[in-house]
């Protein structure tokens, strides 16, 4: 795991918002009331999510425009890189699944494999949802941050992703901004 761990420091942007995702994804767990183990399994995942973008272009990660096609077609590679990555570290099964399905969306239109609904398991569901919403509270090369409001509107309206992990996100959000005040 060691390996893995200096493989996502190496980009200061990824292992942040690796870490958001990991963090995120624990608290949804929580919420939805999962074991300690299955919880250690969303913190891995999360962290590990994005690794397989580490060994893809620089220029096409950061890029400040619109991908073409055959940019999108690489990128649309790191679920599978970061599979095989882990597999090599030797992560569990259930954390290498996450790392190559959380790009998966509930209506088929995800990637890599197309899956839909109930081919989802509900672990990678909230990989997914703290992933998304992470990147779009966070500046990207392409565009700024949204606020957070409108990234859990965008989450809700949207039959991409469980609305059971979304409500669960809700409330961390909540939870979050009551302790801030």
């Amino acid at each position: 795991m060691e390996k893995l761990i200096q493989l996502i420091q190496s980009d200061n942007y990824t292992a942040n918002h690796s870490q958001s995702v990991a963090c995120f994804a624990k608290r949804i767990g929580c919420v939805m009331g999962l074991t300690a183990n299955l919880l250690s399994d969303l913190f891995f995942a999360g962290l590990f999510h994005d690794i397989g973008k580490m060994v893809l272009p620089k220029n096409i990660l950061y890029k400040p425009a619109a991908l073409n096609s055959s940019e999108r077609a690489q990128i649309s590679l790191h679920p599978t890189i970061g599979a095989t990555l882990a597999k090599m570290d030797d992560l569990p099964n259930s954390i290498i699944a996450m790392i190559g399905k959380h790009h998966e969306r509930l209506d088929g239109s995800g990637y890599p494999f197309g899956l839909m609904a109930r081919e989802i398991d509900p672990l990678t569901r909230i990989i997914s949802v703290a992933d998304v919403y992470t990147a779009m509270i966070a500046k990207r090369p392409y565009r700024q941050a949204l606020p957070a409001h409108v990234a859990l509107e965008e989450l809700s309206k949207k039959n991409l992703y469980d609305q059971d992990v979304v409500s669960a996100l809700k409330e961390v959000c909540a939870t979050q901004k009551r302790k801030a005040v």
